[in-house]
């Protein structure tokens, strides 16, 4: 069964790219910034993971991951970043980090570990 990944990210080409690469074994949503992804959680869209980029136009990663463990507080988070530098203190936002530029091996294993464990948990 296809899961639903709600992808976050500003830059169109990587995010196509992403889309593309997740899109062959799951259902991929996705937005342009923070704020559109907030609207989608909060209406009828229940993805199965969130990946988002940390440096995104307005609300930032975290914002977005603080807002979307409130409104669904068990969704897998997966937070992407450029700058290399994991967020000090913020662990229980998100439960993987991708440094970027990363290979697509990289991006599979993260959103697919990511995917198995929330599945075993949920029973």
């Amino acid at each position: 069964m296809q899961k639903i990944i709600l992808l976050c990210e500003d830059d169109q080409d990587l995010a196509e790219l992403m889309a593309m690469v997740l899109g062959t074994l799951h259902t991929v949503v996705p937005v342009p910034d923070g704020e559109a992804a907030i609207r989608l959680l909060c209406g009828p869209c229940r993805p199965d993971l969130l990946l988002t980029d940390l440096q995104l136009p307005g609300m930032d990663g975290l914002a977005v991951a603080r807002l979307a463990r409130l409104l669904l507080p068990g969704l897998p988070i997966l937070l992407c970043s450029g700058s290399g530098i994991r967020p000090a203190g913020e662990g229980t936002l998100y439960d993987a980090y991708l440094v970027k530029p990363f290979d697509i091996g990289g991006l599979l294993a993260a959103a697919d570990g990511l995917l198995t464990t929330a599945r075993r948990l949920a029973g």
